[in-house]
């Protein structure tokens, strides 16, 4: 049986309470300790910080540090992260480590390991369960929500987890499957990739060791929101994350299609989110005309990610933040 490389990067699933304050802690997390009690396995720790101090910086350490390992040599690969930027982190590594032979499994927890409250055991006991049992490769997350059974993401589809009852769900809905006696199940619906698919040698669309010298700013909506407010000189282009339907401010003082139109004119092109194929309202139709460019199919978090990647990778193609990378575009 190979070795499972364990990559620890902090977060709440590697914290511990101290007077009322959760801290990163520094000793040995005991859901990994017990969940891997009867398999070999190594520890690195690239970064030890709470998952709400991450940056794309962030993102490009935990995947070189999965470089670094000689990838035939292990089973699978665990990486534990904390809940509130998951969602991204995951994102990155499965945009550049696409080309993964073997699971890479991100692991995060609700409450510390030491909580009874928490999910770490059963999370870190998921990811190895499919490890062993998945037999596909790629970029996944194990994660179990309030009395759920540990269900398998696709990293590329994550959502951000919610404030009430820190759920955890993939965008569209529908999760890659479930473990269940200790065994992954896949869940067959026509939004999920087959496993035939997943398995499919690709090469990674992004490299690592980038410098992220071009920022993307992520705008979100919001009723009386004034965009003139906003100075995004400087900038490499914006996301805006719009209402559920897709549609944004289009009448009155500082609304997104002025600030769309502004921003074209500096050069900085806008992109929105959530973006709906076929009939859309008039609304959505305006920010178009304005020049912004819908991004359909794929969650706020992949796209923004994406677009960091995509303005900060020399010679990156034009319609890159269109294409599906892995698999995070439904259709």
């Amino acid at each position: 049986m190979k070795k499972i490389a364990v990559i620890t990067t902090g977060g709440t699933i590697g914290s511990s309470t101290d007077n009322g304050i959760i801290r990163v802690s520094e000793r040995e997390n005991p859901a990994i300790g017990r969940a891997l009690a009867d398999q070999k396995y190594e520890v690195f720790s690239p970064i030890n910080i709470l998952s709400e101090n991450a940056r794309p910086e962030t993102w490009d350490r935990i995947a070189r540090a999965v470089r670094t390992l000689h990838w035939e040599e292990y089973s699978g690969i665990l990486i534990t992260h904390g809940t509130d930027t998951l969602c991204y982190t995951g994102a990155a590594l499965a945009y550049t480590l696409s080309d993964t032979p073997i699971p890479i499994v991100l692991v995060s927890a609700a409450y510390e390991p030491d909580d009874p409250r928490s999910n770490a055991q059963i999370n870190v006991q998921g990811a190895v369960d499919f490890i062993r049992t998945g037999g596909l490769r790629g970029v996944f997350a194990a994660y179990a929500n309030d009395g759920e059974p540990c269900r398998i993401h696709l990293a590329a589809r994550l959502e951000e987890i919610t404030a009430c009852g820190a759920c955890l769900h993939s965008y569209g809905g529908a999760p890659l499957g479930t473990i269940s006696d200790h065994r992954f199940i896949p869940k067959l619906t026509p939004q999920n990739p087959t496993a035939q698919e997943l398995n499919q040698s690709r090469k990674p669309a992004f490299p690592t060791g980038i410098a992220f010298n071009r920022r993307v700013a992520l705008i979100k909506t919001y009723p009386g929101i004034d965009y003139n407010t906003f100075d995004l000189t400087g900038y490499a282009a914006v996301l805006h994350c719009l209402y559920h339907s897709g549609t944004g401010q289009t009448e009155g003082h500082g609304s997104l299609t002025e600030f769309i139109r502004r921003c074209s004119a500096q050069g900085i092109p806008s992109y929105f989110t959530p973006a709906h194929r076929g009939d859309r309202y008039s609304t959505t139709q305006q920010l178009m005309d304005a020049g912004a460019v819908p991004l359909p199919g794929v969650s706020t978090a992949a796209a923004y990610v994406k677009l960091v990647y995509c303005c900060n990778t020399p010679n990156a193609a034009a319609d890159l933040p269109l294409r599906d990378i892995c698999f995070e575009t439904i259709e």
